[in-house]
């Protein structure tokens, strides 16, 4: 939290509170309300996955101004937005950030114009190219990214002793969430542009439901994330540490001594995922946890991961919690599941390539099952995010994988049981080969094929290579073969035609063809 007098934040809480915004652009140049016509500020210190460590996410600004008499160079410059609260009769500042120039927009003669810039954390996209010799510290290292990338990095950021041996490939933003990660943190930019590192810490800060906004405080997830195991490494080398509910960070220089450290730190971190939008307070901070007081008057602990500061005719802020989204990032799990969730991935990125309907195009969640006592009993995929009444999904369990339309309440079609049965009806084949398949130990395709004649048209044939006979339907007739193909007699649509015969038998009289041509009645 940006430190402010206890005076500050009591005249943030009052009813008559009063704003005003400023912007410091270049280092030298200052705009005042009468020119800066709006800012806001968005501040990001974790994804939208969750609750995690390492993270290097950028913030960035949009101010809205109309430039003086005298011109304020933008392009390729930064600007530094100030917020400004009446307190005791004079307006106390706080900086939101220092942010540098991207792109500008505005009217013909762009007397007004908005501005688009990015924090430091932007600076980091390029290639690392280290300049310091391996085994490095991670301080080394981090002051040589920051050199490199023309950032300031905090003093106050104390190191741990950590050493890199070895260069793990990866540009200067990877590096630094490795760094982040290995100190249990995550980095970002401070509010005056310099990179620092910080983990989720608890403050005074309350929002009230005076201080927010009618229908303001969303929750996102039911009940609150705890972290109970941190799962990090690489995803052919897994490292964890604790069990249960826990954070998954790939970090390549990370091992089981600092895993441990870094779960220690972290552990028993309690966050209600929610969204609010209330009157603000510019103090606060990405990274800070702040009271919410929810509708039955609980208190709620919102971890800052994401915030958007508006100044223009007022202040306000909208504050996001994120919760799991995506299981590869805030799990359920223990940690022996996680590393089966790791390979779940690898499975999910070849399904991908492979059909559509399972990689999830069409949408799908997927989600492991547990007992009472945290062990795995399965899996879900569902095509609704949480289960209603008509969510579709299948659940595999010990007793086999069946699906279900009604969210789980009936099983209509079990597809798989534990015996080892498989339900013909739930398979719907795209190509399947004849002769891959068994029928009473003999291969279906020796005594029924379908090929294409010469003429393009197909041909089904029925009996074993071993029969005397076979019977074959072509386009136009069908026909009694031998089994080097040759036809011995055949139906059309009018006739039928016996192309070899030596006796012919109705009943018990057999018809007999002579050698001189004629036709003779015998017995049978």
């Amino acid at each position: 939290m940006y430190s402010v007098s206890d005076a500050f934040h009591a005249a943030c809480k009052a009813p008559g509170r009063q704003f005003t915004v400023k912007a410091q652009f270049n280092g030298d140049t200052v705009l005042t309300a009468s020119n800066i016509l709006s800012a806001t500020v968005n501040e990001v210190f974790d994804s939208s996955d969750g609750i995690s460590i390492g993270s290097t996410c950028s913030s960035h600004a949009k101010i809205k101004l109309m430039q003086p008499e005298t011109r304020v160079a933008l392009g390729g410059g930064y600007v530094i937005p100030y917020s400004g609260l009446m307190v005791a009769g004079a307006y106390q500042y706080v900086p939101l950030g220092k942010f540098y120039v991207a792109d500008i927009s505005g009217k013909d003669d762009n007397s007004i114009v908005e501005i688009t810039a990015y924090d430091g954390i932007s600076k980091l996209e390029h290639d690392y190219t280290p300049s310091v010799n391996f085994p490095a510290t991670i301080a080394a290292v981090a002051a040589d990214i920051c050199k490199q990338c023309g950032l300031t990095l905090d003093s106050a950021v104390t190191f741990p002793s950590h050493t890199i041996s070895t260069l793990a490939e990866g540009n200067c933003k990877a590096q630094i969430g490795w760094i982040a990660g290995l100190m249990g943190k995550n980095a970002c930019c401070d509010r005056y542009g310099k990179l620092t590192f910080r983990w989720y810490t608890a403050t005074t800060i309350t929002a009230g439901r005076s201080d927010q906004y009618s229908g303001g405080l969303d929750r996102t997830m039911d009940g609150n994330v705890t972290i109970h195991s941190l799962t990090t490494g690489t995803k052919d080398a897994p490292i964890t540490a604790g069990s249960g509910t826990g954070i998954t960070s790939m970090n390549p220089y990370m091992t089981q001594d600092i895993a441990n450290t870094v779960y220690n730190q972290i552990k028993d971190t309690v966050i209600a995922p929610c969204k609010l939008k209330w009157r603000g307070d510019p103090s606060v901070e990405i990274g800070d946890i702040i009271s919410a007081t929810d509708k039955v008057g609980a208190q709620l602990s919102v971890a800052i991961m994401e915030q958007e500061m508006h100044i223009g005719g007022g202040f306000s802020m909208t504050a996001s919690c994120y919760g799991k989204s995506d299981a590869a990032v805030v799990m359920d799990q223990r940690p022996s599941d996680a590393k089966l969730e790791k390979m779940y991935s690898g499975l999910t990125a070849a399904m991908q390539e492979a059909t559509s309907l399972i990689a999830g195009r069409l949408g799908g969640y997927y989600h492991l099952t547990f007992d009472t006592d945290g062990f795995p009993t399965g899996w879900v995929v569902q095509d609704t995010p949480t289960i209603t009444p008509s969510t579709r999904m299948w659940i595999m369990s010990m007793g086999g994988l069946g699906f279900s339309g009604d969210g789980g309440t009936t099983i209509t079609k079990v597809a798989l049981t534990m015996d080892g049965a498989v339900n013909a009806d739930c398979i719907t084949a795209g190509q399947m080969s004849a002769g891959r398949i068994t029928v009473n130990g003999n291969t279906l395709s020796d005594f029924f094929d379908v090929s294409i004649d010469d003429d393009g048209h197909p041909v089904v044939r029925i009996g074993s290579s071993a029969s005397a006979i076979v019977l074959k339907e072509y386009n136009d007739k069908i026909a009694f073969c031998d089994p080097d193909g040759t036809i011995l007699a055949y139906w059309t649509n009018n006739a039928f035609e016996i192309i070899n015969l030596k006796k012919f038998r109705i009943g018990s009289l057999a018809m007999v063809v002579q050698p001189n041509g004629s036709v003779s009645f015998v017995g049978a």
